[in-house]
């Protein structure tokens, strides 16, 4: 075989595990998105003097005027050296500032008598202070916790903030390396046309391979790359502005076509983002450098005038919808980008193009049926939509029968039956089946033929029919524990 056909294999391949890994990385997010508390009301410090092991309650309800009777401290001289020592100038002085610091951030909380009543418990010098709790150790650890839970007044945005970042981070970056997979495998029958039309674009400035990069790189493809995507790594602008310029010159657009896939889909669950699929791409991505850019003080006092103050109102479904709709823009993007290198390869290498398109769309069906049974289904339906794209010529009924279960768990009210009831599905059992349970079709009578058909003429397999995602309202039937009986 020969050298170009075994980069072609490569660049094919490493492309594939990029979507695999992406798959796997947006199914992570969403887990983490569930362990997110739900929206509501949080004060943090309700939430410390409720802690019983933080004895601010007990402290507070004493009127802040130190030990009760019974527990008077030991005189200095009588006590047991302590850890953190009021003999310690330099603990003391310690205290002062960390004392000072609570202060403030106490300061820059709302309003309410538990304030106060924290603020009054800290008023006084250090030693008075001290005197409220046993020890002074004790008194040092105890402020040390109210200063960090007041440096975090509210720990669900800030798990949000970490898992947006995150999330958005994982997108632009899979964006990227799709790029420089294509520049570094693509071949120059590929990417030379989008590489000049980069190079010389107004709206860039892609920085030439260096003297060093050229020396110590492997290969001048390693050299450019490198260069654009260090381009690429100053930002999200950067990155989406290269890879649409890149995008248009290598031929397939950046966003998918008429937003096959987003709506009717994903973007009609996620109403808080506007626009088409460009628009809430840059939404989500202002969000990110909003939260980036956030002043400290900022962050302290949660102010709502924030560009990214919706983001903490959503409920969990939202949140875990996010990473689905950047991982169905990202997947997109990379199934277009491959199968417009098979079509222009397809002349120099068919048999090669024409396997690499067959091992592509196996991959999909399995991928959908996956994400199905994972009930994944906005981007279920967004990658359906994909891999009708990259489907060899042929009616890909299989694909459209998953897609149309996958849209009719989200957008029920919408589709109209009457598409899937024009649908010829040809004559095999396994399409009729799936059909059927499109349409509500499931009498006994009619059903079960057709079940006795798939099985005795091999068109599926018992394990098939009790685990395929789109088959399920057939398991639901009542007689259908009757039917899997004569076969168990």
């Amino acid at each position: 075989m020969s050298g170009d056909e075994d980069r072609l294999k490569q660049y094919w391949r490493a492309i594939s595990e990029l979507n695999d890994r992406l798959i796997a990385a947006t199914a992570l997010m969403r887990d983490w998105a569930a362990e997110i508390p739900a929206p509501g009301h949080f004060d943090v410090l309700e939430s410390l003097v409720a802690n019983p092991a933080v004895k601010f309650t007990e402290i507070l309800s004493r009127g802040g005027t130190g030990w009760p009777q019974s527990r008077r401290p030991v005189p200095q001289d009588e006590a047991v050296p302590q850890l953190v020592s009021v003999a310690d100038n330099r603990f003391v002085e310690g205290l002062m500032l960390l004392l000072e610091e609570i202060r403030d951030q106490l300061s820059s909380l709302p309003q309410s008598e538990l304030r106060r009543s924290v603020e009054n418990l800290l008023q006084g010098n250090v030693h008075t202070i001290a005197r409220r709790f046993d020890s002074f150790t004790e008194a040092w650890d105890h402020l040390v916790i109210l200063k960090f839970e007041t440096s975090v007044p509210n720990r669900r945005r800030r798990r949000i903030d970490a898992w947006f970042l995150a999330v958005v981070g994982l997108a632009e970056r899979f964006i990227r390396d799709v790029i420089g997979v294509t520049i570094l495998l693509g071949g120059k029958e590929l990417v030379t046309r989008p590489l000049l039309a980069c190079y010389s674009s107004p709206n860039l400035d892609v920085p030439q391979p260096t003297a060093e990069q050229l020396v110590y790189l492997p290969s001048a493809e390693a050299a450019v790359t490198d260069a654009v995507m260090n381009f690429m790594d100053r930002g999200s602008r950067s990155t989406m502005l290269y890879a649409k310029e890149f995008a248009a010159a290598f031929g397939p657009p950046l966003y998918p076509p008429e937003e096959i896939g987003f709506r009717p889909g994903i973007l009609d669950s996620l109403t808080f983002l506007r626009g088409d699929v460009e628009g809430a791409l840059t939404q989500l991505f202002d969000w990110r450098r909003s939260i980036v850019h956030e002043t400290t003080r900022e962050l302290r006092t949660g102010a709502v005038s924030q560009r990214h103050e919706l983001l903490y109102e959503l409920d969990h479904s939202a949140l875990r919808l996010i990473p689905d709709f950047l991982c169905a823009f990202c997947f997109g993007l990379a199934v277009r980008i491959l199968v417009t290198a098979g079509t222009k390869l397809s002349s120099a290498h068919p048999g090669l193009v024409s396997g690499l398109r067959f091992q592509l769309s196996g991959e999909l069906r399995v991928l959908l049926k996956q994400l199905l049974t994972d009930e994944r289904y906005e981007l279920a339906w967004a990658v359906a939509q994909t891999a009708l794209v990259a489907e060899p010529p042929g009616p890909a009924m299989m694909v459209r029968l998953n897609a149309y279960f996958a849209r009719l768990q989200f957008d029920r009210d919408r589709l109209d039956l009457d598409e899937i009831h024009a649908l010829d599905v040809g004559g095999l059992p396994r399409y009729n089946l799936l059909k059927r349970c499109l349409i509500g079709e499931l009498r006994q009578p009619d059903t079960e033929p057709l079940l006795n058909m798939a099985l005795s003429s091999g068109d599926m397999s018992l394990n098939e029919l009790l685990t395929w995602p789109a088959l399920r309202p057939l398991r639901e039937c009542e007689w259908w524990n009757s039917w899997l009986g004569n076969y168990i």
